[in-house]
């Protein structure tokens, strides 16, 4: 039961939250609790570093003597450093937020709870059953927590986020159920699903009806997770197919990787860039290098918010989280260098100059002024200076704690470093000559990716069509023998499939 303890402890501090608004009704330091629940399930989820792995198999469905279907959850080398990073960054904004610790309401902090408690459950997820419950659980938390606070013209958006999640979960389902033998087609499958996962993440959220940056934080991690435990359990590709998708994702990412250097890019530039490293990674079956950029996703995307609110320490705090991003031996992102031994195709290696790009972005980010914090107390400026300063100095010790990667190298990180030196000085060169590194006729257009919400209303019709045909199918006269029909179907297939 250890697996499940860091959950249990978020689970409290929303039942204490609500406890004591019930018997306390005066009591106002909310901020207090919260805090204080989450810093709790971070200690302890650190310390079940010792005796790695844990896990518990749950009762699943049983529709026979040889049809038995457990869900394992597990806390191990590879769920580990993704638990413990979600709740210290959840930490992060939670004390960013010092100066409303008695002016705000229980209310503001329940979301970011309950949500970082549903990722947490889909880190733990021990095989693809266990994936799919839980990032349904997710999907439907996710979608009614930001829709009960999303402004009224956001909520179609957010409808169609839950239709790309919902077939996401359909297609790990499918996977799931695609015997052992044809595990090219659930190679297939699964890389479907968790790009649908990161289009998701990649999206901007539609605006809620108050500032709320810790329940924005998990809004933006929870598919991001989703989409690297799917692509934990995907087999690595090979032969043509891996060559044709590799060309495809870096040309993508280097894309965006340099649509980002533009002054004032939007960030879904920067997301776009980091979706193809942990695309590049799931594609060649290397889970620690996936894991590796997934921590990349979620560090670099908490640094930038955390510090732009800090005047002289933005700077400094950015550039260091930068260069331990790069994938240096004993940080956290330290996996990135088992992609590259045993690379299955040359055309990995183009990852580097990607992952480099990327530092440059947000060292250019780190350029950008910051507003100096107002004056307050000393104590709630020492409490922001902490959560400033957390995810850099977690960088270094997730490093130093988590699991080393069998098949790591040192070289990586130091070309990662190199090609940013060079990639910063000549940048640096070509804005003090004016010039641009490509003439007008040669630069690349503007593309225009097209929207995805009529993909998403055609879908979600074609769903809401289905309900509405098996709706009537169930509930007319025949409505038993068809669901007897349906059962026996089920059964026929799984014991074709040898999965009895």
């Amino acid at each position: 039961m250890l697996v499940l303890l860091p959950v249990v402890l978020l689970s409290l501090t929303l039942f204490s939250l609500v406890a004591v608004q019930r018997w306390r009704p005066a009591f106002k330091s909310y901020w207090f609790v919260a805090t204080g629940g989450v810093l709790l399930a971070s200690l302890v989820t650190l310390g079940l570093r010792a005796g790695l792995p844990h896990q518990i198999t749950l009762p699943g469905w049983q529709l026979g003597p040889e049809l038995q279907f457990p869900f394992l959850l597990a806390l191990d080398a590879f769920s580990w450093p993704l638990a413990v990073s979600v709740l210290i960054l959840l930490l992060a904004h939670l004390l960013a937020r010092v100066r409303r610790a008695s002016g705000v309401s229980w209310p503001i902090w329940v979301p970011a709870l309950a949500l970082a408690a549903a990722a947490l459950l889909v880190a733990l997820a021990g095989d693809l059953l266990a994936a799919a419950l839980t990032l349904f659980l997710l999907d439907v938390l996710q979608y009614g927590l930001h829709s009960a606070l999303a402004l009224e013209q956001g909520r179609a958006s957010l409808l169609e986020r839950l239709a790309f999640n919902t077939s996401s979960v359909i297609l790990v389902l499918a996977a799931w159920a695609i015997p052992a033998s044809y595990a090219s087609l659930a190679s297939l499958v699964l890389g479907v699903a968790a790009t649908i996962r990161l289009a998701v993440a990649i999206r901007p959220l539609p605006a809620t009806r108050q500032e709320m940056p810790a329940f924005h934080a998990m809004l933006r991690a929870a598919p991001l997770i989703g989409a690297v435990v799917l692509l934990r359990f995907m087999p690595a590709v090979s032969g043509l197919a891996l060559q044709l998708a590799l060309a495809l994702v870096w040309g993508l990412g280097i894309y965006s990787a340099a649509q980002n250097l533009a002054p004032a890019a939007p960030r879904h530039w920067q997301q776009a860039s980091l979706a193809a490293l942990v695309l590049i990674a799931g594609l060649a079956g290397a889970q620690a290098a996936v894991l590796a950029f997934g921590l990349l996703w979620l560090f670099s995307d908490s640094v930038a918010q955390l510090t732009a609110q800090f005047g002289e320490w933005h700077r400094p705090l950015t550039v260091v989280a930068a260069l331990l991003l790069a994938g240096l031996l004993f940080t956290s992102v330290q996996g990135v260098s088992t992609l590259y031994p045993a690379a299955a195709s040359p055309l990995i290696f183009l990852a580097l100059p990607l992952h480099a790009l990327l530092l440059l972005g947000l060292l250019q980010r780190a350029a950008e002024p910051a507003a100096a914090p107002d004056p307050d107390e000393p104590w709630t400026l020492a409490v922001e200076a902490i959560a400033a300063s957390l995810p850099a100095v977690m960088l270094l010790l997730l490093g130093l704690l988590m699991p080393a990667p069998s098949g790591r190298a040192w070289w990586p990180g130091l070309v990662v470093l190199l090609l940013l030196a060079a990639a910063y000085a000549g940048r640096q060169a070509l804005q003090r000559s004016g010039r641009r590194l490509l003439p007008p006729h040669l630069r690349l257009p503007q593309m225009q990716w097209p929207a995805p919400q009529r993909a998403a209303a055609l879908f979600s019709a074609a769903l809401a069509g289905s309900l509405r045909l098996l709706n009537s199918l169930l509930e007319g006269e025949a409505g038993l023998l068809w669901a007897l029909l349906f059962i026996a179907l089920l059964i026929s297939v799984f014991s074709q499939t040898g999965l009895g």
